[in-house]
């Protein structure tokens, strides 16, 4: 389905009902909030530009077909901190975010992971079903999987940062997202974090 067509779905549908409820009465919030905007910009600058063939458009440069179609072609990772730390109301927060990129049109695979990796899927518009995790938290198995991943254009990492600092280089870009409770800014393990890095405004 298109963007437009992901704008009318219901994005909770399946999440599990505490979450549920959790969205449903927070309030409106004003989508220009600087932490909010950094997500949306690094989002977009994750797109490739691909070339296809098709036999539908004429090369205009040389007049014969099949011709050459431009495509933007955006497929994200997304780290979902699960572990024991992590409450509902972070997970909530989390899934609205998600949401709002895969109505853009975004491919999302969803990493869930804690101290190790609990399961991965493709993001249709609704959690696969209740989140598995509970444990502590570590950075490396998801980090790892996202360097092996040659079709992806970013990784987003939502967290409350609290796990050791991670000491591996990246392939590709990372964005973390600190949850509102989560790590301070001005503490080491946010500092320390390699990549860009911002945090939730309380009323996200």
């Amino acid at each position: 389905r298109n963007a437009r067509e992901r704008a009318g779905t219901l994005a909770v549908g399946q999440l599990p009902g505490e979450l549920q409820r959790l969205i449903a009465t927070e309030p409106k919030q004003d989508l220009e909030i600087d932490w909010r905007r950094a997500l949306r910009l690094f989002a977009g600058k994750s797109r490739e530009t691909v070339l296809k063939s098709t036999i539908h458009h004429p090369s205009k440069r040389y007049g014969t077909t099949p011709g050459l179609r431009v495509k933007r072609r955006q497929h994200l990772l997304v780290g979902f901190d699960t572990s024991g730390s992590v409450d509902a109301e972070d997970l909530a927060a989390f899934f609205r975010e998600l949401f709002a990129i895969w109505r853009t049109g975004a491919q999302i695979t969803v990493v869930e992971f804690d101290a190790e990796i609990q399961r991965t899927y493709s993001f249709r518009g609704r959690p696969d079903s209740k989140v598995r995790g509970g444990g502590g938290t570590s950075f490396l198995p998801l980090l790892r999987f996202a360097n092996r991943q040659a079709t992806a254009g970013g990784l987003i990492v939502f967290t409350d940062g609290f796990a050791p600092t991670p000491l591996l280089p990246l392939r590709l870009p990372v964005l973390w997202v600190i949850s509102a409770r989560g790590v301070a800014k001005d503490s080491p393990l946010f500092r320390n974090l390699p990549g860009r890095k911002v945090k939730m405004n309380p009323s996200a």
